[in-house]
This record gives structure tokens, sequence and C-alpha cells, in this order.
């Protein structure tokens, strides 16, 4: 997983942006002054522990012949008990 590596140096958009915030948003100057110290190294291996490795977000695997004979009768099931349901679905009706 990358890591973030936040720079301690202000841009002069931020500069600007923290010398509106002013003393009313004391909380985002203070973090946006200090998070190069509090996302130190130790931080993220913290926080990147937290979450499962789920491989989401990874690109799909394709599908293949085995996968697809392992599905088709599931298919096949799940299409019947539709027409199934259909039926006495429009029998109740009238």
């Amino acid at each position: 997983m990358d890591r973030w590596n936040p720079t301690a140096e202000l841009t002069e958009r931020e500069r600007r942006l923290l010398a509106l915030a002013g003393k009313s948003r004391k909380l985002f100057v203070f973090l946006r002054e200090h998070r190069h110290e509090l996302f130190d190294d130790a931080f993220q291996d913290e926080l990147a522990a937290m979450y499962r490795q789920t491989g989401q977000g990874e690109a799909p695997e394709p599908i293949t012949d085995e996968r697809e004979q392992k599905d088709e009768p599931i298919s096949r099931t799940a299409a019947q008990r539709f027409t199934d349901n259909s039926k006495t679905d429009d029998a109740h009706r009238y």
C-alpha cells in the first residue's frame, strides 16, 4: 500500500486559507500545521493493520470455463424458481 507522505511546508494557497480560517477554525489550522508529525510511519502502520486485506479495488478475475461450469447449476435453479414464483404470483392476482 502506498504511504501518504505529507509535507511540512505550506503552499501559498494553504497560507492564505489558514489566515482566513484564523481563530475560529483553530483545529483545522493545527491539523494542517502538524499533519507530518501526526501521520508518521508508526501511525500509518497502525492504521493499515486495522483494515483487512480483501482485494477490494483490484481488477476482477476473468471468468474461466471452470468457473462457468461451477456456477451454471445455480443459475438454472435460480431461473426456475423465478419462473415458478412468477406463475404462482399471477395465479393469486386473479
